[in-house]
Parts: structure tokens; sequence; C-alpha cells
């Protein structure tokens, strides 16, 4: 059975809007998963937007989307992914210190 358009009880014009480049992207998300530590299994997914460097401005009806259920293989196989990771875990103890520093000038206040 063929779908009908159901039409609208009044039109809905836009003004055109002028065209854009979007020459970057903007992470939203980025989703590690170790669930071991023998390294036997390990996921990433990274969700990213266009970006118009110069304003900000975002496509978010234009998300693109990476995952891998590999991570240790694309960690040592990609080296950006190897460096990557490798920054994160490094990042762990400082961010926990910056953390626990923020919430005790919290208490403070």
């Amino acid at each position: 059975m063929p779908l009908t358009p159901i039409p609208l009880k009044e039109q809905i014009e836009t003004q055109p809007v002028e065209a854009k480049t979007f020459d970057s992207m903007w992470i939203k998300t980025i989703h590690v998963n170790t669930p071991s530590p023998d390294m036997s299994a390990g996921s990433i997914y990274i969700e990213y937007v266009p970006m118009v460097a110069g304003t900000g401005e975002t496509l978010e009806t234009a998300p693109v989307q990476l995952h891998t259920a590999s991570l240790w293989l694309a960690a040592g196989t990609v080296p950006e992914v190897g460096i990557a990771l490798g920054a994160l875990l490094a990042a762990i103890r400082p961010l926990e210190n910056f953390i626990e520093e923020q919430n005790a000038s919290n208490n403070t206040d």
C-alpha cells in the first residue's frame, strides 16, 4: 500500500540559507570500554559532527560514528590510537587529583 503525504493546514515557507563550509569536526562523544585487564577485549566509540572552525557552528544533522570492538588491535596497529590511549591512561591520576581539588574547594565555599 503506497503512503500518501498528508497535506498541512497551512504551508510553511523558509528563507534561503547561505551555503556554509564545515571544515573541522567537533567530538561529541568518546567512550572507551576495557572490560578485562588481560587486554582480550575492548572497544572504542567516537561520535563527531562537522563544524565551522571560525564560528564553532556544528551540523547536528550529520553525525559521524566510529566504532571498533578491537581496541587493543587498533592501539597496536594505528600509532595515533596507541598514543591517544596511552595519554588517556596517563591522565587518570592527574584527573582524579583535579576532581578532588575541585570538590575540596567547593566544600569550603
